[in-house]
């Protein structure tokens, strides 16, 4: 592969890489505002059933079942981020260092 492609292939990762952070931003908003309501209801009726009940493992309960979760399509999308972001950074700048190299053999 020559320079000229490596460049181009490296600033599409690049693209890829910056496409997918606002797919995986995009899918964790939306996955929590449409849960939010379910939550709600959730935390009230865990609520009103230990309502009696006072215990501090029942409020880490809380806070971890009724919190906001990552969804899936979000951590694949992370994981794209970092291969796309890897590939695109060592493909530009070994375009740049191969047009050092044909400089330095002439």
């Amino acid at each position: 592969m020559d320079k000229k492609q490596m460049k181009i292939w490296g600033f599409v990762c690049i693209f890829l890489c910056i496409f997918s952070i606002f797919v995986a931003f995009e899918r964790y908003q939306t996955i929590n505002r449409d849960q939010k309501p379910i939550r709600a209801m959730a935390k009230d009726m865990f609520d009103n059933a230990y309502k009696k009940v006072n215990s501090e493992y029942l409020e880490t309960l809380d806070e971890t079942m009724f919190g906001p979760k990552m969804p899936i399509a979000s951590k694949y999308a992370i994981f794209f981020t970092l291969v796309f972001g890897v590939t695109g950074v060592t493909l530009v700048l070994k375009s740049n260092n191969v047009s050092q190299d044909v400089k330095d053999q002439c």
